[in-house]
């Protein structure tokens, strides 16, 4: 069975879920402007893929 987010209505916890992808995404930030960890050392630290320290960095 395939759920599309976007048609889905998240429970109440969904608030706790985008505080934490705020956070991980505010750690790579922090870590690739106060650092000179590569990309893949900033994934394996914050514990996520290499592909999503891309993004989140291209997004700014």
């Amino acid at each position: 069975m395939i759920v599309l987010l976007s048609q889905t209505k998240l429970p109440d916890s969904s608030n706790q879920v985008s505080d934490i992808l705020g956070a991980v995404h505010n750690r790579i930030r922090e870590l690739a402007s106060q650092t000179n960890m590569t990309r893949e050392e900033i994934a394996k630290a914050v514990g996520i893929g290499v592909a999503t320290v891309y993004r989140v960095l291209k997004q700014g």
